[in-house]
């Protein structure tokens, strides 16, 4: 049996002890709509689709390769290895954050994130 706080029965509980509890649920069409549409944007996508490849290289010899081509892209002013959420990630820095110079440099390769930070032009002292 459901009751509230106040000791009064909730409305559709029933003593059955038989394993159902009796309660039910009016869910109406508003809900429906609202639960397909956060399943819709959540990416119902597998786990696996969604985690990197194991790494097959050491962070350094993937830098070493793709650092110098990133280097050549417009707005690309340096790269570097680094800690992201606690794990090893490739850093690259652009002078400024350009849609074109975002879209140029992936956000994973061979199993490393690739995290693009815009600190501007770097300047020597």
């Amino acid at each position: 049996m459901l009751r509230r706080g106040d000791g009064h029965l909730l409305s559709g509980a029933s003593g059955d002890r038989s394993g159902r509890s009796g309660l039910r649920v009016a869910v109406g069409p508003a809900w429906v709509i609202v639960c397909l549409l956060a399943a819709l944007t959540t990416g119902c996508v597998p786990v696996e689709e969604n985690e990197m490849p194991e790494p097959q290289r050491p962070i350094e010899e993937v830098q070493a390769e793709y650092g110098p081509r990133w280097m050549e892209l417009p707005g690309v002013v340096g790269h570097g290895l680094a800690l992201c959420q606690d794990a090893p990630c490739i850093r690259v820095f652009l002078s400024e954050g350009t849609l074109e110079a975002r879209d140029s440099i992936p956000e994973e390769v061979e199993g490393y994130p690739v995290e693009v930070v815009v600190t501007g032009a770097f300047e020597p002292r």
